[in-house]
């Protein structure tokens, strides 16, 4: 030693003590944070009037829609089909494409509706009819390009019924392709 400073008190050893404290009281930190996060955030929103956290939802797969009572073919009705002629979404306009096949050449008229399921909510409706007259022509059907409103949903069934000449429903089509619905407290 020189004489200067008492051994163990030079300022390296100082500095090492204070990074050491640092150190632990960083480490209790970060412990306590990762062990009790979850905790500590809830505890500080309600200090705070925060709301409280909402319970977790799960996504899971929709139901299949319902069965229809109507049959798919019937008397003068070989078919009924509804194809989409853009992107559909709930709660908006949908674009679509109506065809109904008749079986000969057909009555003057035909008569349909739209009928709209919720998947997620069992819910269902249905638009008021409509009415067109069939084009004149050896092969009996009628084509038509029409827009749709569609509820709000996450998940829906949408089937063209035909009323007359005889009741037939087609093959729903699914918004979205894969139908999901949220589940759980916060729905």
């Amino acid at each position: 030693m020189d004489g200067g400073t008492p051994a163990g008190n030079g300022p390296w050893v100082r500095y090492g003590r204070m990074a050491l404290g640092v150190l632990a009281v960083v480490a209790v930190l970060v412990l306590e944070t990762v062990l009790l996060g979850d905790r500590i955030a809830a505890d500080l929103r309600r200090i705070t009037g925060g709301a409280p956290d909402a319970p977790a939802q799960a996504v899971v797969a929709a139901r299949a829609p319902s069965p229809p009572a109507e049959p798919a073919a019937n008397g003068a009705v070989a078919g009924v089909d509804l194809r989409p002629l853009d992107t559909c979404r709930d709660g908006a306009t949908c674009p679509v494409r109506l065809q109904v096949r008749l079986t000969g050449p057909g009555p003057a008229q035909v008569t349909w509706r739209v009928r709209v399921e919720d998947l997620c909510t069992g819910a269902r409706t249905e638009s008021p009819d409509r009415r067109l007259p069939v084009p004149a022509g050896p092969g009996g059907r009628l084509d038509v390009v029409t827009d749709v409103v569609l509820p709000r949903g996450a998940a829906l069934a949408v089937s063209p019924l035909v009323t007359a000449p005889a009741v037939a429903v087609g093959a729903p089509m699914l918004l979205p392709a894969r139908p999901e619905c949220t589940v759980g407290a916060g729905r």
